[in-house]
């Protein structure tokens, strides 16, 4: 701030002048003359001394710099962006844990009467070839559609029970180091989600069981509260799932070029 001046009273010289050429014929009149002519001085010293008090203090004006620095400084950085929102995408079956998380949901459905000895037998034989060879289109097809009919009519609430015992199976089967780099990289601020052929069901079971962010499975059809064995949406496998990942990342505003993804088979390209 630039430096203010005060005023110095006006008629100053001029009281100065006139008292002094009448002092000298009349003393008295001098005298106070003398009186009256030290009344403007004092006056001016007053508001010279009214002047020094309105100048701006050199402490003061560099604060208020220092100041405008640090606001200056504050809105440049909330206006830079920061780095891209993005996420870290996790297959289930042979990814986040070994072998394939069907064999526990057919052991769990056998246990309670919802498929037969027969039944589970073959999917124990498909989990066991999916292990070791992996998977192929053919019999990723022909599992949906045998999960289909063993699920029709079945009461979601009857689904859901299952869950502990198909949770009892799945997480003594999960990758430790897996898990590791999932937390990492949500300590680092990217959202972790599990994205899986299996049911849309097991996808979200399991990972507000993991503390994850969310997971996408295939969805089944339901209608009043049984499952009619019908698919209510793509199967989540290759452009399946490469959908259900762009649909997700537009969702949440996630930058998929940013992002990271964890699979063993090139289905999930």
């Amino acid at each position: 701030m630039a430096p203010q001046h005060g005023f110095i009273g006006g008629g100053g010289p001029e009281a100065r002048v006139a008292p002094s050429a009448q002092g000298a014929s009349d003393p008295a009149g001098a005298a106070g003359a003398a009186a009256a002519g030290a009344a403007p001085g004092a006056s001016a010293n007053g508001a010279a001394a009214n002047g020094a008090a309105t100048r701006a203090d050199p402490g003061d004006e560099r604060a208020g710099a220092a100041a405008a620095t640090v606001a200056a400084a504050r809105a440049a950085r909330d206006s830079t962006p920061g780095p891209p929102k993005a996420g870290a995408f996790f297959d289930l079956d042979r990814t986040l844990m070994a072998g394939s998380s069907g064999v526990f949901f057919a052991k769990a459905a056998f246990e309670t009467g919802m498929i037969s000895r027969r039944r589970l037998a073959r999917d124990l034989y498909e989990g066991l070839r999916f292990r070791l060879l992996g998977s192929t289109d053919d019999r990723a097809d022909a599992v949906r559609v045998r999960v289909g009919q063993m699920i029709a009519g079945v009461p979601v609430r009857e689904m859901e029970r299952l869950a502990p015992r198909v949770l009892a199976g799945v997480l003594p089967r999960l990758y430790p180091e897996m898990l590791a780099s999932a937390y990492a990289h949500q300590d680092a601020g990217r959202q972790v989600y599990i994205i899986t052929a299996a049911s849309q069901e097991m996808a979200e079971l399991l990972a507000h069981v993991l503390a994850f962010d969310g997971g996408l499975g295939s969805r089944s059809e339901i209608r009043d509260g049984l499952y009619t064995g019908r698919a209510a949406g793509p199967f989540n496998y290759r452009e399946g799932k490469a959908l259900a990942l762009r649909e997700l990342a537009e969702r949440e505003g996630l930058q998929l070029a940013a992002s990271y993804a964890y699979s063993d088979s090139e289905s999930d390209l």
